[in-house]
């Protein structure tokens, strides 16, 4: 079920917070809390993790300006959604294709150039993402603010489907030493079975072109993710499919989510059941990635007590106070 005014997607307990892309796994009684406080209905166990949801996602909005301003003053990793577009057709999209149910569009450069002052007045943001849509779709927006805010002490990233490519996307790259977290399934059956160009054209060979492309320029990839599916559940297990990502690609990190679908023919089974610590420590011991499951405690993230790193998400009509 999609929550829209709070950017929630919940199923089958499995809470997808789309305001800074997280995925927890959570049980019925959080999901009936959320429900309820969202519609409004009376809840007569207000409990620890009631208090936990609504101090979460329904607190009250305070116009207090000295409030803002503290919270703005320890913010340290940004999330730009640049684009609100997409050139992928991707059939398990959770953002409806990438525009998140809103118009195709990119941001303008006057909210881009309003984060930048943010920025500038910030020094202790040390992290900041491109994501989307496709975020490349507006490679120009990010030349434009990075040459803007002109600090090599930040952290880039771009989340990106790795299909746009050309010189000044990989000047970019190399100058700010930009990372590349890149969307793949699989191998080319596993991933172009639901990741297409609108056109309906498989893309996996010219994703593997463009990396070869950067490995040309010494330009690495950082990250992998891939999504999930029951076509991929046949083929291998989410172990499987790392070791074969990382053969392939040699990246350091891989990331591999259940798919988010109401769909039963994308949903899967879960039916085996994989040790992911002894996973982990291996892969680490040998040297060869660390490996990033899906599943999230919500409650055990909410009590976190360490409270040193704040994180701003920026929409493409993001206004900053």
């Amino acid at each position: 079920m999609f929550y829209p005014k709070k950017q929630v997607y919940i199923k089958n307990r499995v809470f997808y917070d789309l305001n800074d892309m997280k995925i927890f796994q959570i049980d019925n009684e959080i999901e009936d809390i959320f429900y309820n406080l969202y519609y409004g209905k009376s809840i007569k166990n207000k409990n620890e993790n009631y208090a936990l949801i609504k101090n979460h996602y329904f607190k009250e909005k305070n116009d207090n300006k000295d409030e803002l301003n503290n919270f703005n003053s320890k913010i340290t990793n940004i999330q730009i959604k640049i684009s609100n577009k997409c050139n992928m057709n991707c059939e398990y999209c959770f953002a409806n294709k990438g525009n998140y149910n809103k118009k195709d569009v990119i941001m303008d450069n006057e909210v881009l150039d309003k984060i930048a002052e943010f920025v500038l007045n910030r020094k202790q943001v040390k992290k900041i993402s491109f994501f989307g849509g496709e975020p490349l779709l507006d490679y120009k927006g990010i030349i434009r603010f990075v040459k803007k805010v002109n600090r090599k002490d930040i952290l880039y990233s771009i989340v990106t489907n790795a299909t746009i490519l050309n010189d000044e996307i990989i000047n970019l790259l190399k100058e700010f030493n930009i990372k590349l977290i890149v969307s793949i399934d699989g191998d080319e059956k596993t991933h172009d079975k639901y990741r297409r160009f609108k056109n309906g054209e498989k893309f996996l060979k010219l994703i593997d072109n463009n990396v070869e492309k950067l490995n040309d320029e010494n330009i690495k990839i950082s990250m992998i993710e891939a999504v999930y599916t029951k076509n991929s559940e046949k083929n291998f297990t989410k172990h499987e499919l790392a070791n074969i990502l990382h053969e392939k690609y040699k990246v350091p990190i891989i990331g591999i989510s259940d798919v988010i679908s109401e769909d039963n023919n994308l949903i899967v089974s879960n039916d085996l059941k994989e040790n992911d610590t002894e996973f982990v420590i291996e892969k680490i011991k040998n040297e060869e990635f660390f490996y990033i499951s899906n599943s999230y405690n919500i409650i055990s993230r909410l009590l976190e007590r360490n409270k040193s790193n704040f994180f701003l998400w920026c929409w493409t009509k993001f206004n900053i106070y």
